[in-house]
């Protein structure tokens, strides 16, 4: 009895001396973590020095030299804007002759950018939202002004100065936006149009036209055009000749927002709970765009101050319950809605959703197995073309595209459209408990 009394004792205090030991070994590692951690930050301080979220940063964009504040260019997480601009790059950053840092690119796709993040910047929940910018071809036609020979009571017309440059004299008149003035393209009907902006570079001014009611076509094939110019209701004696420099159009500006990696940042989404009760969920919208549901409960993701729909995007499971992805006719879902609580996307009329956990599709009620379907945490469920495809784990499982090798279906849901004065939009819509993460979302180009 006492010798096994004796083999206890010595194996608690083995245990006993073993534990001392990984115990010290684990002082040891986090005391080196620190000093690691310690000497990162100190080389952190250095790297930023005086480096500050109210830096004023003088960018040359295009030729065009701003100034913006560097909390203002970092202001959306994770973009390549605001890691540009984080102050770890400046060495390194394109700089002009003068020390500005260059950015590639027109003023006029830039500047909407930047203005909409200063507008973020300062915004209230008293004063109206700030909308997204919206380009449309006829809204941003650059012109250049250059004087032009009187021509047909006053107007002028262009001929044979491309590439040219000439001196700019408008007498004793300044020229002060906004002010009218009317045009004939190619000898047509007049055009009314707006010249909203006006910048002097050097001895020229170049003009933003908006122009009311000439298609972009019309513009682009013209070969002469007759200006009008009028300030106060009362005609110039001085007449100008233009030039179109550049014809910007807004899929340009979302190849640039994209190209820096602010698409959500300046077109946002919104997640927002349809069904369900308030408070039994945790939402995060961008950058995260996650979801922790304690109970069951149906979400819709949203556009929000703008006009470019979703078209696909993507889920992340982590463990859930019950879950259905997919999309719904809006308007008319909530309109039909039933009293059932029960009943998630797919389910109801006007949606449609791929269930997780049964492995199939729910298409307004109905549902078709999808054999060999598997789906899990850790799963990615790809919506496409506005419930047209599935795809689980980068294989298509599901689509209403003949042409595609996946099961088929028929695609019930309306294209956009309106409904008893109301917009209809396809747009996404999940129901589930659990937790799950948004990726990969596609916006329309309209």
């Amino acid at each position: 009895m006492s010798s096994r009394s004796d083999d206890i004792d010595q194996t608690l205090a083995d245990l006993t001396e073993l534990l001392k030991r990984k115990q010290q070994i684990l002082q040891e590692r986090e005391q080196e973590l620190e000093k690691r951690s310690a000497a990162l930050e100190r080389d952190k301080s250095h790297f930023l020095l005086d480096k500050s979220p109210s830096d004023v940063l003088h960018l040359n964009v295009g030729g065009t030299c701003i100034a913006v504040l560097r909390r203002t260019l970092t202001s959306v997480e994770q973009s390549m804007l605001a890691s540009r601009f984080s102050g770890r790059w400046d060495e390194s950053l394109e700089k002009d002759r003068d020390g500005n840092f260059f950015i590639d690119q027109p003023i006029e796709l830039f500047l909407p950018m930047v203005n909409y993040l200063r507008a973020k910047a300062c915004e209230t929940p008293l004063g109206p939202p700030v909308r997204s910018p919206h380009l449309k071809d006829y809204e941003a036609r650059q012109v250049i002004v250059f004087p032009g020979d009187k021509h047909r009571n006053g107007a002028v017309k262009i001929s044979g100065i491309k590439g040219s440059i000439f001196p700019l004299c408008v007498g004793s008149y300044a020229l002060l936006s906004p002010f009218s003035c009317m045009f004939f393209l190619d000898g047509k009907r007049p055009f009314r149009s707006t010249i909203f902006e006006v910048r002097c570079i050097h001895k020229y001014f170049e003009l933003s036209l908006k122009c009311m009611d000439c298609p972009l076509e019309t513009w682009k094939l013209s070969k002469s055009l007759y200006l009008f110019l009028q300030i106060s209701k009362v005609i110039l004696p001085e007449f100008f000749l233009l030039t179109q420099s550049h014809c910007l159009t807004c899929t340009d500006f979302y190849r640039m927002v994209e190209y820096f990696g602010m698409t959500l940042g300046v077109y946002p989404c919104t997640i927002e709970l349809h069904r369900g009760e308030a408070g039994t969920a945790d939402i995060s919208d961008y950058p995260d765009f996650s979801v922790i549901a304690r109970e069951w409960s149906t979400f819709t993701l949203q556009v929000n101050g703008h006009d470019r729909d979703i078209i696909s995007y993507e889920v992340v499971l982590g463990n859930v319950e019950r879950m259905q992805i997919g999309w719904i006719n809006e308007a008319r879902y909530i309109e039909n809605l039933t009293n059932d609580q029960n009943n998630g996307v797919g389910e109801e009329a006007n949606s449609l959703a791929l269930d997780c956990c049964r492995g199939g599709l729910l298409n307004q009620g109905e549902f078709t197995k999808l054999d060999g379907l598997s789906i899990g945490a850790g799963s990615v469920i790809r919506c496409e073309q506005k419930a047209r495809r599935w795809l689980v784990n980068g294989k298509l499982v599901v689509s209403s595209i003949a042409s595609d090798d996946a099961v088929h279906f028929e695609n019930g849901l309306l294209p956009s459209g309106h409904v008893n004065g109301k917009e209809d939009k396809i747009i996404p819509s999940f129901s589930g408990k659990g937790h799950w993460k948004i990726s990969q979302i596609i916006l329309s180009n309209p």
